[in-house]
């Protein structure tokens, strides 16, 4: 008895001339799909070289400015205007010197630093505060607090320009170092609330626990327990 799924066979129990023919025509359909695997390694190769190429070539036209400006701070004034994209033939540190004196640029240095450090600090300290209180109390306007500074991050600061403006000069505070300080704080505060926020929630609440029921207050768990345990962070 045979079923539907039985191949026909001939009069002695060979596969058919239908059959024959169809096994050519799976073989021809197997190596037709085999095919495809190098085409798609080949335009995966393209891609790869051109995209590699644009990176160089974008690499290329961000360094070479970088290292002519070097090079030329090395030369006197008439080799920059003689021979622009040459090397210097000899170093010369005049220009390093009166860049430092008579461009301002040690007060300059100076004030980078202040700004850069000041704002740092303030940005650490406050964020972090912020961000410990926010991930660790629950309070009356908790959440509302939360998305206040998650808003913050999308804010145009374009937008704020000219109420900040305002804003600093009845305050006095403007062309004052304290002043652009607390300007970076304001603007770098919400992303460092947002960010460690999420990250102290993560941090295991017994051993802020364990440190309270030891006697210590919340600044000192703050400082000495939860503030170390997120250096990760």
């Amino acid at each position: 008895m045979k079923t539907t799924d039985t191949p026909p066979s001939g009069p002695s129990g060979t596969p058919s001339d239908a059959d024959a023919a169809k096994v050519p025509a799976q073989r021809t359909g197997t190596v037709s799909k085999g095919s495809a695997a190098p085409a798609k390694s080949s335009e995966g190769t393209v891609l790869n070289v051109f995209s590699h190429g644009m990176l160089i070539l974008w690499a290329i036209m961000v360094v070479l400015p970088l290292f002519w400006a070097v090079m030329s701070s090395f030369k006197t004034d008439s080799d920059i205007f003689n021979t622009p994209w040459s090397l210097p033939s000899s170093l010369s540190f005049d220009a390093w010197g009166r860049a430092w004196s008579q461009a301002h640029m040690s007060e300059y240095f100076l004030n980078t630093i202040l700004v850069v450090g000041g704002s740092l600090t303030g940005t650490l300290v406050l964020g972090s505060m912020a961000a410990y209180v926010l991930a660790r109390f629950e309070f009356p306007g908790n959440r509302f607090i939360y998305f206040l500074f998650v808003g913050g991050m999308s804010f145009p600061i374009m937008l704020a320009l000219v109420p900040l403006f305002y804003v600093m000069d009845n305050m006095g505070l403007l062309n004052t170092i304290h002043g652009l300080i607390a300007v970076y704080i304001a603007y770098s505060l919400p992303f460092t609330v947002f960010f460690l926020t999420s990250f102290f929630r993560t941090l295991p609440t017994s051993v802020a626990e364990a440190s309270i029921i030891d006697g210590a207050s919340h600044t000192r768990t703050f400082f000495q327990v939860m503030l170390p345990m997120a250096k990760p962070g």
